[in-house]
């Protein structure tokens, strides 16, 4: 079923492109004919709930779950339903504390609640309608079963398929065979998504514990900052202090040279003196006071531009882990698909990198109709190369961890020379090359040859 020919590997979403066979051909596997044969039997033949005749196109009402084939539950349950609602629901329904269950168990007290089509299975639709309402909505409009196939197969181009697939399954407009061709569709999709998690899975637990480290100290250098602030409050009011001081002392020396009319005048002068020792000595502590607030002025104003940087980078850590969570709904190369779309035909120029990652990054740029020159950056290619590689490209990509500053400075004069735009990527890494292509080609028109504040390779 759906199985790829041998002499050319495809994507996932191409495997449900409208050029492959009609519905009508689809028989020779069916997951969905028996109750018993499918994930989450319970050991008795359950008996299917709906008929040809009440799943004819026309239906004046949408489906409730109840009227599916319980041969389908398991996969609606199981693709629509999830998280800590679905978890409360069968713990109540059950009678058992929540923590007593696990997911599997959780996922098929579901379905048996749903083939029973009791308060169970009408919990369960009323849960399905409220987190789908807006694909419900969306696809209400549509009346026959050519639109509904159509709105189907843009929803898994797009990589969305709880909604849909709930919001299709109950249309009142839909066919047994189109509810066959879904129900086929997301049991492979299941199957396909789990071939590239591990390898993501592994990047996107690096990235946490980057992150999770550049947290860290971002935190230090914010409480250093902070003890820098309360030393300047703390100097500062020490300041006001000796300010203060030396007002009252201006004060006695007033009030000296009003009693020197009146006392010895010896003694007067004497006191006079002292009082002026100690003013000039306070007005010298005051100097050293306010140079030494300057100093610490000025570091935290250092402080404060390395917390700005730590932040920048802790928002591009985020920005990538973003960009693999979203590509473990879907697999690596419907991700690619999407993302490199807008660079099909472009000649890309990626200089540097690892060879574990750049035979994966030449893979995916090939399914992508995307020319991609890979260049070590001078460990087996030599560097007298780049001059004759960067005319003609529509793009240079440029990892910063693995290659030397002779390289990058080199590729830079060279695309500012010819006019080609210049990236600098911070890693080596599959998830920061899909992210430089996210961007469209009309984006990258001027080569951003800017120095930034914050080194990318060396933080």
């Amino acid at each position: 079923m759906l199985k790829a020919p041998s002499s050319e590997r495809q994507s996932p979403i191409s495997l449900f492109s409208p050029a492959r066979p009609s519905m009508a051909r689809r028989g020779n596997y069916m997951p969905w004919t028996s109750a018993s044969q499918g994930c989450c039997a319970s050991g008795e033949t359950a008996t299917d709930t709906a008929t040809e005749d009440e799943e004819a196109p026309g239906r004046p009402r949408r489906s409730k779950l109840k009227d599916l084939k319980s041969s389908m539950h398991c996969s609606v349950i199981g693709t629509c339903l999830g998280g800590a609602e679905l978890r409360k629901l069968v713990t109540r329904l059950k009678g058992v504390p929540a923590s007593s269950l696990t997911e599997l168990e959780v996922h098929h007290a579901a379905v048996e609640q749903a083939v029973a089509g009791g308060d169970g299975a009408k919990l369960l639709n009323k849960m399905l309608d409220q987190q789908h309402e807006l694909h419900i909505q969306h696809f209400a409009k549509l009346k026959t079963a050519m639109e509904l196939e159509q709105a189907w197969r843009s929803s898994v181009q797009a990589a969305d398929i709880p909604g849909p697939y709930w919001a299709l399954m109950t249309h009142p407009a839909v066919t047994e065979d189109l509810r066959k061709l879904m129900f086929g569709e997301v049991h492979m999709l299941s199957h396909l998504q789990g071939v590239g998690n591990r390898a993501d899975l592994v990047r996107l637990r690096a990235l946490e514990l980057e992150n999770a480290e550049l947290r860290r100290k971002l935190d230090e250098q914010q409480e250093r900052l902070q003890q820098q602030e309360q030393r300047h409050q703390k100097n500062q009011q020490s300041l006001e202090q000796q300010l203060t001081q030396q007002a009252a002392l201006a004060r006695q020396m007033e009030s000296l040279h009003d009693s020197a009319r009146q006392g010895p005048l010896e003694e007067l002068h004497h006191r006079l003196e002292k009082l002026t020792q100690e003013r000039d000595w306070a007005q010298e502590a005051l100097s050293r006071k306010a140079q030494q607030l300057e100093i610490l002025q000025t570091a935290s104003d250092r402080l404060q531009e390395q917390a700005d940087e730590f932040a920048q980078l802790c928002r591009t850590l985020r920005l990538e882990v973003g960009t693999l969570e979203s590509s473990l709904s879907a697999s690596v190369t419907s991700q690619t698909a999407s993302a490199m779309q807008a660079w099909q035909g472009a000649r890309v120029l990626y200089v540097g990198g690892r060879p574990s990652s750049n035979s994966i990054i030449q893979r995916l740029a090939k399914e992508a109709g995307v020319e991609l020159i890979v260049h070590d950056g001078g460990l087996e290619d030599r560097k007298g190369l780049l001059p004759g590689l960067v005319p003609g490209c529509d793009l240079v990509l440029l990892p910063v961890d693995c290659v030397d500053h002779d390289s990058m400075n080199v590729l830079k004069r060279l695309c500012a020379r010819h006019g080609v735009p210049f990236r600098p990527l911070r890693t080596a890494g599959i998830a920061s090359f899909l992210a430089a292509l996210e961007v469209p080609q009309d984006e990258h028109a001027t080569p951003p040859i800017q120095r930034p504040a914050l080194c990318i390779r060396h933080a």
